[in-house]
């Protein structure tokens, strides 16, 4: 299954969701659940994309326009009745409140940018500083080591560059959560886990970029050597609904107290549904298939603005 698939999966499964949230109870909520399955695969592949560009720069600085184009749309379709419960006008356009999902997905971007850049660095100096360290010793000293422990030092400056690196993502978690973006700072954290707990690269098929996909990248190597199998996709994707049960703390303290609820189910369906992307990123093969890049950011904007328009219709 190429990309392009992928990206008309998300972008069927995020249209649905958007219209049963514009719907307000008019369209049945299995709508929603049905939605849940566009963001992870949005996620995997704005990973996808992080991995393979020649220019992140040029990469955020299109998912930040984006996200600004997109606001007064959002807000005045899937936004407004989280305007109107808060008191505002279901029209009101707000920029650092209620944000669409181009905010999430430029944070994590800016996450993973920062985080390949500190670890860059921090490797180079760490393995400078420990070849520094290690000159001097004797040959009888380290055939006198335990195999395990010296395979471990070999990886302790990949393994200190990883968490030293991974710090500043919890400035844009909290950035995320600032800016009350959809899925916040969970979803932030869930692009930089998709990234960093990447799967083994594919060659390029016929007719695609050779040096997108060059596996002689250093830091692609290294980053492979911990995660060689593409089953560790799914480590991300278990972390992110574990974060969705952690955010729906309330709900489940209060079934395992008194018990479920008719309605409970749909919430369940909300919380679990993450998982049904699975098998469909499994099946992701390493090709782009047909290029229609700008299609799928203009696709966000245009849909929202023809669900603020039925929104006007429902309202009125």
């Amino acid at each position: 299954m190429s990309a392009f698939i992928l990206k008309i999966i998300a972008l069927t499964t995020m249209l649905i969701d958007h219209v049963g949230a514009v719907s307000a109870g008019h369209i049945p909520f299995y709508f929603r659940i049905i939605g849940r399955l566009a963001f992870p695969i949005f996620v995997y592949l704005i990973a996808e994309g992080f991995r393979h560009t020649r220019n992140p720069k040029k990469f955020l600085l299109r998912l930040f326009i984006f996200a600004i184009i997109s606001e007064p749309f959002f807000d005045w379709s899937v936004g407004r009745w989280r305007n109107y419960l808060a008191g505002y006008s279901p029209w009101t356009v707000d920029f650092i409140r209620n944000t669409n999902i181009f905010y999430t997905l430029f944070l994590g971007g800016l996450a993973i940018v920062v985080f390949q850049h500190l670890y860059e660095m921090l490797y180079s100096r760490l393995t400078l500083w420990g070849s520094a360290e290690s000159v001097g010793r004797s040959t009888y000293v380290i055939s006198r080591q335990k195999r395990f422990m010296t395979k471990m030092y070999a990886h302790m400056p990949n393994i200190v560059s990883v968490l030293l690196a991974a710090l500043p993502v919890f400035i844009f978690m909290f950035a995320a959560d600032t800016l009350t973006s959809d899925y916040g700072g969970y979803g932030v954290l869930f692009i930089f886990l998709m990234y960093v707990v990447s799967p083994k690269k594919l060659p390029p098929q016929g007719g695609e970029d050779e040096e997108a996909f060059d596996s002689s990248n250093e830091l692609s190597q290294r980053r492979r050597s911990l995660f060689p199998n593409k089953r560790f996709t799914i480590m991300p994707l278990l972390v992110f609904t574990i974060m969705n049960l952690f955010q729906h703390r309330s709900f489940l303290t209060r079934v395992m107290q008194y018990g479920t609820r008719d309605s409970d189910s749909q919430m369940f369906g909300l919380v679990f549904a993450t998982l049904l992307t699975v098998p469909l990123i499994a099946l992701y093969n390493g090709r782009r298939g047909p290029s229609f890049k700008l299609f799928f950011y203009i696709a966000y904007p245009a849909h929202l603005f023809i669900l603020a328009i039925l929104a006007y219709v429902i309202t009125f």
